[in-house]
């Protein structure tokens, strides 16, 4: 019995620790150029992506009445479940647990359960996808069945996940619950039954969390040939070039502004693109100020249109829903101004703008 306290309370301080190990000597390498942690936005998580399922086994115990050690059995684990965010995720599980007391002899326990996971690794630290532990507490809560005695329990527990590979993680899962001591025939008020399990964890469909901003660097063969070298030179050149092109761009969008064109006696004045930031739909104030200046050389009694767009990037529903919000904030801007507004839509994705930072727009235009 002391040598079954010594590895409970061995895996209880490892658990403790793991957050301190796994902040720091971990994470080192997961910093941008000024020491800052990385963090999101992340690509939309599909419903496919990033589910897990873990099979193990280890061992179980309890304390009646909070102050003493019971006894102790065979603790078998199984669960599937889902990471939502890097950091925010959702199990369910069943653990079977063989015990023995001297009021019920050896008896089986059955826990059916639902936990909430919260990853404190990637939460604090920042989300990194190659890091070796991870340390996640979870609270439970589901269904406890002792020698045909059932209870609705919780408790709550520490995962400790170690990366074996991109499909594959070890998991060493300490875990406490709460519960009646009349579930087990004993006279006191509270009983608590604990465990601690380890086994694999099997990462399914598509597995980790893309940034946005994340940039795949260049790897260069070294040593490498004069060709190799005179290729690299020249890809550099030409991105160069690129980024020269796109900040005289930037340039010109920052100093347009809208064309007014005579015809037949009528100033008819250029649609106005307003442009927004990823998954934003509030207008910076350089954007403010073109729309302002669009509503000003308006002509007199003039009525608009205004339609909202987002990129194709993540799931549809949600670039439509995107898409509508940018439009009525636009809207909402127009009409505190004054102006009438005849239609304002939400079109949904579109590429008619060229690249992914350019098609998240609204227009807007003078009705016909």
């Amino acid at each position: 019995m002391k040598g079954i306290k010594a590895i409970f309370g061995a895996l209880a301080v490892a658990g403790l620790l793991s957050f301190s190990f796994s902040a720091n000597a971990q994470e080192n390498g997961n910093r941008d150029e000024n020491g800052k942690i990385v963090r999101g936005a992340y690509e939309t998580n599909e419903f496919c992506d990033n589910w897990f399922v873990g099979v193990g086994a280890g061992i179980n115990g309890a304390m009646p009445d909070l102050v003493k050690f019971d006894g102790y059995g065979l603790a078998v684990d199984a669960f599937v479940g889902k990471w939502l965010t890097p950091s925010v995720g959702a199990r369910v599980g069943w653990k079977g647990l063989k015990n023995k007391t001297d009021e019920m002899g050896k008896f089986t326990q059955q826990y059916i359960h639902a936990d909430a996971l919260w990853n404190i690794s990637n939460a604090f630290s920042g989300y990194k996808e190659t890091r070796f532990w991870d340390v996640i507490p979870y609270a439970s809560f589901g269904g406890l069945i002792a020698d045909k005695n059932y209870e609705w329990v919780g408790g709550a527990g520490i995962l400790n996940d170690f990366r074996l590979g991109g499909r594959v993680d070890l998991f060493v899962d300490l875990n406490v619950l709460l519960t009646k001591e009349a579930q087990y025939k004993r006279d006191g008020r509270f009983y608590m039954p604990f465990s601690a399990t380890a086994g694999l964890i099997f990462n399914l469909g598509k597995t980790g969390f893309s940034r946005h901003t994340s940039v795949t660097p260049v790897v260069v063969p070294v040593p490498f040939t004069t060709e190799q070298y005179n290729a690299l030179k020249a890809k550099v050149a030409a991105l160069e070039a690129e980024n020269a092109a796109l900040k005289d761009k930037i340039a010109q969008l920052e100093a347009r502004k809208p064309e007014v064109i005579v015809k037949e006696g009528k100033s008819i004045i250029t649609p106005a693109t307003l442009y927004f930031d990823f998954d934003k739909a509030t207008l910076s104030e350089r954007e403010k100020a073109h729309l302002e200046y669009f509503i000003n050389n308006l002509p007199e009694d003039a009525a608009v249109e205004i339609n909202g767009y987002a990129d194709k990037t993540g799931n549809a529903t949600y670039n439509q829903k995107l898409a509508e919000r940018r439009a009525a904030a636009v809207k909402a801007i127009v009409e505190k101004a004054g102006v009438k507004v005849a239609a304002c839509e939400g079109k949904g994705v579109t590429e008619a703008f060229g690249k992914a930072f350019k098609n998240r727009v609204a227009t807007v235009k003078v009705a016909e």
